[in-house]
């Protein structure tokens, strides 16, 4: 279980009995916790890989945390970062306007782009219910 007193990275959380877990559905009906350390109904993954244990859809409560921050006045999703750039996800709607913008299409209706990370502002961290 995370550090409640460290910041998640960006991800897939699962609230189940009252502590969150990184984790993801395994199917329509199960959900996989994931925990670094052995806990009880956990299984062993691969060597070094921690523990992780199904548990049904309907016992947890499903969520992502992201990054959002401001660029060219707009909001963006940060997507990245390495050696003082950042790589930006498009939050807009609008493909004409992200096109026109500079921002590169890397599928249909995804558009990124890498600044220098000196131009990007106000990054902060949400929840995002799935």
């Amino acid at each position: 279980m995370p550090d409640p007193t460290t910041p998640l990275p960006d991800g897939v959380y699962l609230d189940w009995r009252g502590r969150t877990y990184p984790g993801g559905v395994r199917s329509r009906t199960t959900a996989l916790l994931l925990s670094p350390d052995p806990e009880e109904g956990f299984t062993p993954q691969r060597p070094g890989w921690g523990f992780e244990r199904e548990v049904p859809m309907a016992e947890v409560q499903i969520w992502r945390q992201v990054t959002l921050a401001t660029w060219r006045d707009q909001t963006v999703q940060v997507l990245g970062r390495g050696h003082g750039k950042i790589q930006l996800g498009y939050l807009g709607h609008d493909e004409k306007e992200a096109e026109s913008s500079g921002w590169t299409r890397v599928a249909p209706g995804v558009f990124t782009t890498t600044v220098p990370e000196s131009e990007v502002g106000d990054q902060r961290q949400v929840r995002r219910e799935a």
